[in-house]
């Protein structure tokens, strides 16, 4: 959820965040979930 350099890569090859949180793990930590938007 913290991973600037990931959220920027994602954006940039098109994959939009959902609004969505996901567990990861065992560290109590979450993962925001991306979606590729189809036209």
């Amino acid at each position: 959820e913290e991973n600037g350099r990931a959220q920027r890569f994602y954006r940039r090859v098109g994959f939009l965040p959902s609004g969505v949180t996901v567990p990861l793990g065992d560290a109590g930590e979450l993962e925001l979930e991306f979606v590729l938007e189809r036209e």
